[in-house]
């Protein structure tokens, strides 16, 4: 290849030198045609005037000037020739250094076409070669696993020496990790809020137990409802946190998923839970459905509310609740069979 290249840079510096050439042999007759006009108007002519024998001063100036523009040209006639001599020579040296390179690459071509016919003859051991490089390489890698995993294995092993020799860290307190009293006493003060907006019957005063970590409303725990009362009271429980973080700019990622917060509204002789608590009752002969809803629109702005429920939205509020129908396994064609399934 290195041969070949340099055949190539020569035949472009030939090709190169020939044009070269050919523009100097082009000067060289432009040059000489200018000598000889230069010479012919100038000879026999002493310019003087054949009316009054003088010498006009702009016709000498002119004779003047033609005589040095043919002493410039014969000067750089010679100039070109002795440049086209130098070339005529470099022109010998690259050509024979070509033909000894076209010899030189035939030679080589000759080596190749051996070389090839020799590895030809050796495919064989090679494929036998390699496939005892390649089981030694898998070996290799098994080698390299198993020492990764002892060095491991040591590094973990130290690491769990000076665990164990490290003092032992005491004991906190669940006290320790209790949110400040500010921050409940926020928390309780939206919660109530929101029972009051969504028209929750009773005075809707709200407490924080850390004994059973939940609220207590109007003195009588959460948990202790019956269970629509406990699904709305669960899911103001998340509205009341997403607002909380809002106001005191922590992060909250701005979805919330409710699941059946009205279930106060069931069928109780169809659904799996049961006929009504009393609690239910008072709480499912009120419009808490559409006062909740509401609110969940009003508040909108601070993130997005995802119900799962299974009673019908109110028909005032149809236009700005987008509503989506689950049919399950007795879906149609176009209904949506679930959440996941379309």
């Amino acid at each position: 290849m290195d041969v070949s290249e340099r055949i190539n840079i020569i035949q472009a510096n030939l090709a190169n030198f020939k044009i070269l050439k050919d523009i100097y042999i082009n000067d060289i007759e432009r040059l000489t045609s200018q000598e000889e006009a230069a010479f012919l108007i100038g000879i026999g002519h002493k310019g003087k005037c054949d009316v009054c024998g003088n010498i006009p001063k702009k016709i000498d100036k002119d004779l003047i000037e033609i005589n040095i523009l043919a002493e410039a040209s014969t000067a750089e006639i010679k100039k070109i020739d002795s440049k086209l001599v130098e070339l005529s020579d470099t022109n010998i040296k690259l050509d024979k250094q070509r033909i000894l390179l076209l010899s030189r690459e035939e030679s080589l071509k000759i080596k190749l076409k051996n070389l090839d016919k020799k590895t030809e003859k050796r495919v064989p051991e090679l494929k036998v070669g390699d496939h005892s490089l390649m089981t030694l390489r898998s070996e290799r890698a098994r080698f390299e696993i198993d020492l990764s995993l002892h060095e491991r294995i040591s590094f973990f092993s130290k690491k769990l020496q000076e665990a164990e020799l490290k003092p032992v860290p005491k004991k906190y307190e669940a006290k320790a990790f209790y949110p400040e009293n500010d921050a409940i006493d926020n928390f309780c003060r939206i919660y109530s809020e929101i029972l009051k907006n969504i028209k929750l019957p009773g005075t809707n005063h709200v407490e924080f137990d850390y004994k059973i970590f939940d609220v207590i409303i109007d003195g009588n725990p959460r948990n202790l409802n019956g269970k629509g009362v406990r699904a709305i009271l669960h899911s103001v429980f998340k509205i009341a946190l997403l607002l909380h973080c809002r106001q005191k700019n922590i992060y909250h990622p701005g979805v919330v998923i409710l699941d059946s917060p009205l279930v106060t509204y069931r069928d109780p002789l169809e659904s799996k839970y049961g006929e009504l608590e009393e609690d239910e009752k008072k709480l499912a002969e009120t419009k808490i459905s559409y006062h909740f809803l509401n609110y969940l629109h009003s508040i909108s702005k601070f993130g997005q509310f995802i119900i799962i429920e299974n009673i019908d939205v109110p028909e005032s509020l149809k236009s700005i609740i987008s509503n989506d129908t689950f049919y399950g396994k007795k879906a149609k064609s176009g209904q949506r069979v679930g959440l996941l399934n379309c």
